[in-house]
C-alpha cells in the first residue's frame, strides 16, 4: 500500500526568516520542556526524601516504644575465691575437746 500524506500549505514557513523563527520557537519550547522536566524530577526527589524521612522517623519511634519495656543492664559472674574447708580434724591448731 502506498499512502501519501499531504502537508497542509502554510504549516511550514516558506521564507528563510520564517524558518529561522520557527527553529528558534522550537528550540525555546524544547528548553522550556527540559526545565519543566528537571523541575518535576527535583520535586519528585524532594517528595520522596520527605516520605522516606517520615517513614524512618515513625519506625524509629515505634522501635523505641518497643524497646522501652526491655530492662537492660550489665552483670558479672562472681566466683568463690575462698578455699574450700577440708575436714577440721586434720588441720593443726587448737582443738576444743571436752
Amino acid at each position: 500500500m502506498n499512502f501519501k500524506f499531504r502537508v497542509p500549505t502554510g504549516l511550514f514557513p516558506s521564507s528563510m526568516l520564517g524558518r529561522l523563527l520557527a527553529a528558534l520557537l522550537t528550540a525555546s519550547l524544547a528548553i522550556v520542556g527540559l526545565f519543566f522536566l528537571a523541575f518535576a524530577l527535583v520535586a519528585a526527589a524532594l517528595i520522596a526524601a520527605v516520605v522516606i524521612a517520615r517513614l524512618w522517623w515513625v519506625a524509629r519511634k515505634l522501635r523505641t516504644q518497643r524497646d522501652a519495656s526491655v530492662i537492660e543492664g550489665s552483670y558479672s559472674v562472681e566466683t568463690d575465691l575462698t578455699p574450700a574447708l577440708d575436714d577440721v580434724s586434720t588441720k593443726p591448731g587448737p582443738t576444743n575437746r571436752d
